[in-house]
């Protein structure tokens, strides 16, 4: 019963949001490569690719600019961290959880990832821009952006949008994700829709209103078609929103069961040289686009209108049962109670009717003062006077 309730509360979600793009963040990601001091140009080693995440710009060269004095720096070894010293509590956050992200990824890669990465925590998208190479920006709706061959990420406490504090510690995960990737592969090309769904996989981003998309998109038969699907993530395409969640959840589709074997041996297929395509067909045993159909299939298995409208009526059916169960109990102890009540009464009266015929003349009964015995009474007449004989 408590997988139809989940699917009545998702169903509700659903109704709340049908019809509605919720405007989710994308992110962008650039680049430092291990070693080189910062204020340098670094050659970008892998070819530029048009089509590349936006948080995560290819550059051919960049020239990085230098780290202000003003900042305070963390050494964890493999991670440096630089950050204005009013932000002291959120960097021990994302210092923090660091080092379990990196042990998780370098898991489902099947290899170490993460060898050096910096983080440049600034307070405003403004900040963060001059954080950044100049040649490769990030965009202008982000809150943080990643250059995996720079082994860079930089990162803004405030969002661009809302002018509100950003959830740190998600867009840190997203961002090192992006770069891990990177390492696991040695920097060969992966899809735009890969790299995207799998930041947010990694980053457990699977929140509420990207949800109620996905199963708004899977309900109305709307979701993004295989060959679309990294186009669709243009700032201004109106199906970027839902492209974010696709990916993500075609991405946890591939990691099912005992697929994250096969996930690790595709991760490294492409280390070692092999396109995507071919990649995922070898350790697989299917091509991309027929792994694609089977998610589709999953996907409607689980947000189809008939299992939606059974496990709504099952619910309301048993809804309806339990609160007549509960009313006619609630009844029964009432009139139980009711029941009690009049019988003591009438014991009482009984009890009391008892009491009063064994109680002798002239004693106290029931609270009542003792009545004197009065005998009858005798007059008589003597000499022209009355008197009363006792």
């Amino acid at each position: 019963m408590v997988s139809w309730v989940a699917r009545l509360l998702s169903l509700f979600a659903f109704l709340l949001t049908f019809g509605t793009q919720q405007a989710l963040a994308s992110r962008a990601e650039p680049t430092l490569s291990q070693g080189a001091a910062p204020g340098i140009t670094r050659p970008e080693a892998v070819p530029l690719e048009p089509d590349g995440p936006s948080d995560m710009p290819r550059v051919h060269g960049v020239a990085i600019p230098a780290i202000p004095a003003e900042l305070k720096h963390i050494d964890r070894g493999w991670l440096q961290i630089y950050y204005p010293g009013a932000y002291e509590t959120d960097v021990t956050d994302l210092v923090r959880i660091s080092e379990p992200f990196k042990l998780l990824l370098s898991k489902h890669f099947g290899q170490e990832v993460l060898s050096h990465v910096e983080v440049r925590l600034a307070r405003t998208a403004k900040e963060m821009a001059s954080f950044a190479p100049r040649e490769a920006p990030p965009p202008a709706y982000g809150v943080g952006v990643a250059y995996p061959r720079l082994k860079l990420v930089v990162l803004s406490v405030q969002d661009p949008h809302t002018f509100q504090a950003a959830n740190l510690p998600d867009v840190y995960r997203h961002e090192l994700a992006h770069v891990a990737l990177d390492d696991a592969t040695d920097g060969h090309y992966m899809p735009r829709w890969f790299s995207e769904g799998l930041a947010i996989y990694q980053a457990g981003e699977h929140g509420f209103d990207r949800q109620s998309l996905l199963y708004s998109a899977a309900a109305s038969r709307s979701l993004i078609p295989f060959d679309a699907l990294d186009q669709s993530f243009g700032e201004s395409s109106p199906n970027v929103s839902l492209a974010y969640a696709q990916s993500a959840d075609l991405i946890r589709f591939m990691f099912q069961g005992s697929d994250q074997a096969r996930f690790s041996s595709m991760i490294a297929r492409v280390r070692n040289g092999s396109r995507f395509d071919r990649a995922v067909e070898d350790a697989y045993s299917t091509d991309i686009r027929k792994l694609d159909y089977q998610w589709r299939r999953d996907i409607s298995s689980r947000f189809d209108w008939g299992s939606w409208l059974t496990g709504a009526v099952t619910v309301a059916f048993v809804g309806l049962l339990m609160l007549a169960y509960v009313k006619r109990r609630r009844r029964a102890r009432l009139k139980l109670a009711q029941w009690a009540a009049e019988e003591e009464m009438s014991d009482r009266m009984v009890e009391s009717a008892l009491a009063r015929l064994q109680t002798p003349p002239g004693t106290q009964s029931d609270g009542l003062e003792p009545v004197p015995h009065q005998g009858p009474k005798v007059i008589v007449e003597h000499e022209g006077q009355t008197h009363t004989l006792h």
